[in-house]
């Protein structure tokens, strides 16, 4: 399973629902542990300030976007969950609140940081991360965040 919390989960929201999953794993009848992987948006500089500044326009684009796509399915028959509450919460979030429930954005040091507290809470087995949430990084930002997530973060994950 991949999930994907910039939807309408956030990070901290997933450890229930990873528990739920292993437990229909598992009464399924299914040997082991059910696999888990994350889709997180990633973003890594060398300076923290440069971190938080440099990817804000592109988030803040993603985010004004799902909003109004989430508050789309409000009206439509058969879906589930309350899409407009969704909606007005996603539209309600700043900036901060993304950094903290959404994406992982920082120094090498920040972002393994938190990459190892989510691999250690949600029991993770895949990172899939995202590059360029919302589009608009300029291909050279993507280039240098992704060499130095390579080269300073991959290594120290397990």
């Amino acid at each position: 399973m991949i999930v994907n919390p910039s939807r309408v989960f956030t990070l901290a929201e997933l450890q229930a629902a990873m528990a739920e999953y292993r437990s229909a794993w598992k009464a399924a009848g299914h040997q082991g542990e059910g696999k888990v992987g994350l889709r997180v948006p990633i973003y890594v500089h060398e300076d923290a300030e440069l971190a938080y500044r440099n990817p804000k326009e592109s988030a803040m684009n993603s985010m004004s976007r799902l909003g109004e796509r989430v508050g789309s399915y409000a009206g439509r028959t058969g879906t589930l969950g309350d899409w407009a509450e969704q909606s007005r919460r996603i539209l309600g979030m700043d900036y901060d609140d993304w950094l903290r429930d959404k994406v992982v954005y920082g120094t090498p040091d920040s972002v393994t940081e938190r990459l190892a507290e989510l691999e250690e809470t949600l029991g993770l087995d895949q990172l899939i991360y995202e590059i360029n949430y919302g589009n608009l990084m300029p291909d050279d930002m993507q280039t240098a965040s992704l060499r130095l997530f390579n080269k300073k973060v991959l290594p120290k994950l397990t």
